[in-house]
């Protein structure tokens, strides 16, 4: 128990689960144990045996891109511990030394495994942040770069150790930009040559692309804008990676053999030549003989333990071989000798009065595409660290971190850095973390810090030029070939065409192609994937909510059929809607005349681009040529989802095609509707081509209207009393019951209404029932508006006024409320109690067999009028 068991660490990377001493099969409990707890021993008293059977590949993900592939299977099992030795592990844990000492012990092969990656990779890609071809001068060696690296280095490691919510975060420099500190390099060194000044200059535009990069870090922390850095379309950051492992596999053989390399000819042949390829050719036998042992043994730490074991083998060989180290030297094996370094160094090359602003002003574009790209790995590495160790992380804090990170590394000259997924996986896999340990590993960073560049002439170039080509082929392979069934055409070419055009051309013009490669494949994505029609149906099985007397309904049920709906949905743009305008023409056509009114129902469309509103402006003069009324349902009061006035372009159309229509209708009514008000009505033109409404309901009523007039203009659609004038003498709250009722049936109207109770007024604001109570009486309007409110839905209402009877259908079938009403505005009611229709199925069953008929008359209406067939999109469900 005490060696093996309790191996519980107290350093912050794991947590004590305060649970019972007996499993209760809780599966969240099982669960809790799985991600917070990585011994075989809970705190308090449950023993759990993982099997665990994976595969973890270490390679290149975020960070260095290295990333592990698991398939794994766990068996848990859970045994009970007895009171006594729960009693002493009690103990244990009161005993604040030894946990230290074994939390250090215990996490000692991950602190010394993460010490010797950062340093070996200080000493790879720190001989590699300047250009090959940049001849220093003498009094500055080009291990100044390992100096940088891990001044970096140590300042994110400080911040993460601090500030993340990792335990195991490991932080390092943004190796990813080498090929953009490669860019700044040679615009300095294009104005300014190749002497010491230049250094002044390129130090300065290094530090200030940290401060930038930090600086929108904590910006996007603070204003709680994490998730906005997932909206960088994926297949370009992919594209990016691409680039950067071409660039990277590039740098591998450049540091292999100490020469630039070039897509030319005469680097070819210069790599080809009997001094050069045996060094290029070591680090790329290297890296094959890992891949070998990679798919011979599945063992998570045999690249980074592979990498560490190059040196000392590489000495071994030459010595069994009896090559001395300086004729090794002298070939070119090894990486130059030079002096002790200043550790002062990076900070004494900077002058002030030697930087060339002017030339830090045109470097601003490079650092901004710096700074994008920089922002693309912080989004990956986060959710990829938190899914492999189960960490629930705050990406807003971590931004902070990261923006506290760059900006104190550009204040004192560093570079670029971020919590490097691999290296703090691998961390997290070798059972190091915490904040002592995090603190040990600043540390024993910082040393190297001082001391690390004058070692570097003892490591060997194919040690770093296989580390570096393994990462830059883990690059590529991720981007290309990992990448390939994963994006659609459109977007894998784009990968592809990212990558080559950063290999040919730089970091910047290939993020630029990725800027405008985003845009072409978004349009040609929506263009086909996304259809501006929805879906099309005629108005046989829709109505309006107009009310309508029994000769006009009779009329629409034969005619609404030559009034035809389209639903257009998503975003219309210059990619779509050419499409949608064919549809229509080709529907037209296909009609042959039988389509007298055409509605286009914008309900469900998102947004609507210049382009697609000079497509829609022109829609009236098409169908005019066909000989149809078009119908423009906005969806909205306000109008369009668009910047431009395109209600204004539609009405001017539309008095330009009424300027020349025939023969002009021009007549007016003054009608009585629901609430006592009177209007004054403008008889529907039925020469007009063309109609605006705010929602599908109110198209359709105008439709309805054109459709009654062509063929019976004897009926009044805007005024149904006209022909029924002993209605018009009639309450208002009555005229909807006539509609409803035969002519023979409309002499009982009065006697149904004598078991009505007289008027009651309601208060604004007040409930008149809830859901799901007892149907105890129905309602018929008199006066005002109720609200009719589904409960446990999202904002479901109707609202609902004079004339309606309510709470029938409850009451004559004996069911529950359907919904809630509550009051709009203060409204009054007469009421048929439960009692007094009881009384009248006794004493008149023609009166109660009028009401279930009414009833059903009053369900069809809400059921043919539109805007209660959907409620959530309030658009016809085609």
């Amino acid at each position: 128990i005490l060696q093996q068991q309790y191996t519980m660490e107290l350093n912050e990377r794991t947590h004590l689960l305060h649970t019972s001493s007996s499993y209760t099969g809780n599966e969240d409990y099982i669960s809790e144990i799985e991600s917070g707890c990585s011994s075989p021993l809970n705190g308090y008293g449950i023993h759990m045996n993982i099997h665990q059977d994976d595969y973890e590949q270490w390679g290149g993900t975020p960070g260095l891109r290295q990333y592990w592939n698991k398939q794994e299977s766990k068996n848990i099992d859970f045994q009970i511990i007895s009171d006594n030795d729960c009693n002493r592990i009690e103990e244990i844990k009161s005993n604040s030394c030894y946990n230290w000492l074994y939390a250090t012990i215990y996490g000692t092969p991950g602190l010394l495994i993460a010490t010797l990656l950062n340093l070996f990779l200080s000493l790879s890609f720190g001989q590699a942040f300047f250009p090959s071809d940049w001849e220093f001068p003498e009094e500055v060696p080009r291990s100044i770069g390992i100096q940088m690296f891990l001044f970096s280095t140590v300042i994110c490691q400080l911040v993460m150790t601090i500030q993340s919510e990792f335990p195991c975060a490991m932080g390092m420099m943004m190796v990813e930009n080498i090929p953009f500190m490669h860019t700044i390099a040679q615009i300095v060194i294009s104005y300014q040559g190749q002497g010491i000044e230049s250094f002044s200059t390129v130090l300065v535009a290094f530090a200030l692309s940290s401060i930038l990069v930090g600086v929108f870090f904590y910006i996007l922390g603070a204003l709680k804008l994490g998730n906005s850095v997932y909206f960088f379309p994926r297949h370009v950051i992919v594209g990016c990676i691409g680039g950067v492992g071409v660039f990277v596999m590039q740098t591998g053989l450049e540091v292999s053999v100490g020469r630039p390399w070039t897509w030319t000819r005469q680097a070819v042949s210069a790599f080809s030549s009997p001094s050069l390829y045996p060094l290029w050719v070591s680090s790329l036998g290297c890296e094959l003989l890992l891949r070998a042992l990679m798919a011979l043994f599945r063992l998570p730490l045999l690249p980074p333990f592979y990498f560490v074991l190059i040196p000392p083998v590489f000495y071994g060989v030459i010595f069994a071989l009896g090559i001395p180290v300086e004729s090794m030297h002298r070939d070119g094996w090894f990486f130059e000798s030079s002096e002790p370094t200043d550790f002062q160094l990076m900070w004494t090359l900077i002058d002030f009065e030697t930087v060339q602003w002017g030339v830090i002003v045109k470097l601003v574009p490079t650092m901004i595409a710096l700074t994008v790209f920089s922002l693309m790995h912080v989004p990956i590495n986060i959710p990829s660290l938190g899914i492999s160790t189960k960490i629930n992380a705050d990406m807003n804090k971590e931004l902070k971190a990261h923006g506290i990170s760059n900006i104190l590394s550009g204040i004192g000259g560093g570079l670029q850095n971020y919590l490097c997924y691999s290296n703090s996986l691998l961390y997290f896999k070798c059972n190091g973390g915490g904040r002592i340990s995090g603190l040990l590993l600043t540390l024993l960073t910082g040393v190297f810090f001082f001391v690390g560049p004058s070692i570097v002439h003892f490591v060997p170039r194919c040690m770093a030029g296989c580390l570096l080509i393994h990462v830059g082929i883990d690059l590529f392979s991720e981007a290309v070939f990992d990448s390939y069934g994963a994006f659609d055409i459109f977007e894998y070419g784009s990968i592809l065409i990212i990558t080559a055009t950063m290999t040919a051309y730089g970091m910047t013009a290939g993020l630029g192609a990725g800027v405008v490669l985003a845009a072409l494949t978004f349009t040609s994505q929506m263009s086909k994937h996304t259809a501006p029609l929805r879906g099309q149906m005629s108005a046989l099985t829709v109505r309006s909510n107009a009310r309508r007397s029994r000769e006009m309904s009779a009329l629409l049920d034969v005619y609404s059929k030559r009034i035809h709906i389209m639903q257009l949905q998503g975003n219309l743009f210059f990619g779509n809607a050419t499409t949608l305008s064919e549809e229509i023409v080709q529907k037209l056509q296909e009609s042959n005349g039988g389509i007298w009114c055409l509605i286009l129902d914008f309900t469900l469309v998102l947004g609507i681009d210049s382009s697609a509103v000079e497509t829609i402006a022109s829609l009236p003069l098409i169908c005019k040529r066909h000989g149809v009324k078009v119908c423009f349902a906005r969806g909205s009061n306000i109008g369009f989802p668009c910047e431009a006035a395109l209600s204004d372009r539609l009405e001017k159309g539309h008095s330009e095609l009424s300027s020349h229509a025939r023969s002009p209708i021009k007549s007016a009514y003054s009608i009585t509707i629901p609430g006592n008000t009177t209007l004054s009505v403008s008889y529907v033109d039925p020469s007009t081509p063309v109609h605006i409404s705010n929602d599908l309901n109110a198209a359709l009523k105008w439709c309805e209207n054109q459709v009654t007039i062509r063929v019976a203009p004897h009926l009044n659609p805007i005024d149904p009393l006209r022909d029924r004038p002993h209605i018009r003498s009639k309450p208002p709250e009555l005229h909807q019951l006539y509609f409803l009722c035969t002519r023979d049936e409309e002499v009982d109207i009065d006697r149904l209404m004598s078991y009505f109770s007289p008027e009651n007024t309601y208060p604004a604001g007040s409930t008149l029932w809830h859901q799901g109570e007892s149907s105890t009486s129905a309602i018929l309007i008199v006066e005002g508006i109720v609200i009719s409110i589904l409960e446990d839905e999202a904002g479901t209402t109707e609202e609902i006024g004079c004339g309606h009877l309510l709470g029938e259908y409850g009451l004559i079938n004996n069911k529950p409320r359907a919904s809630t009403l509550v009051a709009k505005v203060d409204t009054t009611v007469m009421t048929l109690r439960k009692r007094e229709f009881k009384l009248m199925e006794k004493k008149d069953a023609r009166l109660a067999y009028m009401l279930s008929k009414l009833c059903m008359g009053f369900l069809e209406y809400r059921v043919r009028h539109v805007a209660n067939r959907i409620w959530e999109s309030r658009c016809v469900p085609i």
